[in-house]
């Protein structure tokens, strides 16, 4: 069975992550799969594992719809035009429409209804599910009777995507999320990862480290870290913030970390391949998000065993529960994350008792189920295992 996983994306997250995850669970199964998706200097490193796992990687890139209704027809139709084009070189059994955030592969998932090509379409961020055009809307609801499955990563993301596409919650899939450890961080002393970090970084031995993963957006809430990382860092000299990831609000952070004088505190880390031995490093993770239909990389400092403070935003309670498996705190509210995150350094042995509960709770979540469940339901579209040819 042929499978093409197709993604809007240009940069690297979770969802690229899934992707990636669920083209080598097909491969290992023996299909034929192929990626497609922009190829562009923050994907490179994407190309190259798909490319690794014997995974061709196609460059296709859709255009932001914006502007006049004219101008957003065109680009409509351009998108549009892609669509068919990628489906009619690869010609798949099946496709994954793998949406970060919703439209954004809508001229696809309408391409590939009108070629008839089962089609599973799974939406990772729900934030922002409150419109959507009637006339695309009219198109997708089209699209969803030609052998297409929609999917979300939790529930209260399958909610939200319910209400979007005016369908009904139970026609929506749920697709717990999980990741794959590093056995070999995992393996070395946690106390040897500690000194080798603090070395490379130039801190002290006995520096604190908070660690913050994602990428630089405002729906991740890093400008309301740095107030906190002013107050808290007047009672704590040996502190220092790590901020792994990149995008589009970077030069605007670097400057709030400025205005604030704690340039000195912050160290941008931009794109990391080694964020489980940064986890294995830190002594404390924040993720300030405003909102996440998931929060992946909250799971992965859980199963590293790495203390958490993070926002109760969106479908984070389903993953965190308050004072069990790590503390939460208001979304948006920068007043009680400072209370939270102090809270979080002034109790230390707390915060270990509840990272012990948070990785066995992680471990409740694996990349295998998460795989499976995404293969059986490409699967299904195709009429059961093994699939059966259906491009034309």
């Amino acid at each position: 069975m042929r499978l093409l996983v197709v993604f809007p994306s240009r940069l690297r997250g979770g969802a690229e992550e899934y992707a990636l995850s669920v083209g080598r669970a097909g491969k290992e199964r023996g299909w034929d799969v192929h990626a497609a998706f922009p190829r562009t200097a923050m994907t490179e490193s994407l190309v190259e594992d798909f490319s690794n796992a014997g995974i061709p990687h196609h460059p296709v890139s859709f255009r932001e719809v914006a502007g006049s209704r004219v101008r957003m027809l065109a680009r409509h139709a351009l998108n549009l035009e892609r669509a068919i084009a990628i489906l009619r070189q690869i010609r798949p059994d099946v496709v994954l429409a793998n949406e970060p955030w919703p439209r954004a592969l809508s001229e696809l998932v309408v391409a590939c209804g009108m070629l008839g090509i089962p089609t599973a379409v799974v939406i990772h961020m729900a934030y922002g599910c409150d419109r959507i055009g009637r006339i695309q809307l009219r198109f997708r609801k089209w699209a969803q009777k030609r052998r297409q499955r929609y999917a979300a990563v939790s529930e209260g993301a399958r909610a939200g995507l319910a209400r979007l596409f005016e369908i009904t919650p139970a026609a929506i899939a749920r697709i717990d999320l999980g990741i794959r450890m590093d056995r070999a961080v995992m393996a070395r002393p946690q106390g040897a990862i500690r000194e080798e970090v603090r070395q490379e970084l130039g801190l002290e031995p006995n520096a604190r480290i908070v660690l913050t993963v994602g990428q630089l957006s405002p729906v991740k809430g890093h400008d309301l870290l740095v107030p906190v990382i002013s107050a808290v860092a007047r009672d704590s000299p040996q502190l220092s913030f790590l901020w792994a990831g990149d995008g589009p609000a970077r030069e605007d952070l670097e400057a709030i970390v400025r205005r604030h004088d704690v340039a000195g505190r912050v160290v941008f880390l931009g794109n990391r391949t080694d964020v489980p031995r940064l986890l294995r490093g830190a002594d404390l993770f924040v993720l300030p998000s405003r909102y996440e239909s998931f929060g992946l990389a909250v799971l992965e400092a859980m199963a590293y065993g790495l203390p958490v403070v993070t926002s109760d935003g969106g479908s984070l309670p389903e993953l965190v529960v308050h004072e069990e498996h790590g503390i939460l705190f208001e979304s948006g509210n920068g007043g009680d994350l400072e209370a939270k995150v102090r809270w979080a350094l002034r109790h230390p042995e707390e915060m270990r008792r509840l990272a012990a509960n948070a990785q066995q709770r992680a471990a409740e979540y694996s990349p295998e189920r998460m795989n499976h469940e995404t293969l059986e339901i490409l699967e299904s579209l195709c009429g059961g295992p093994g699939g059966s040819p259906v491009a034309s």
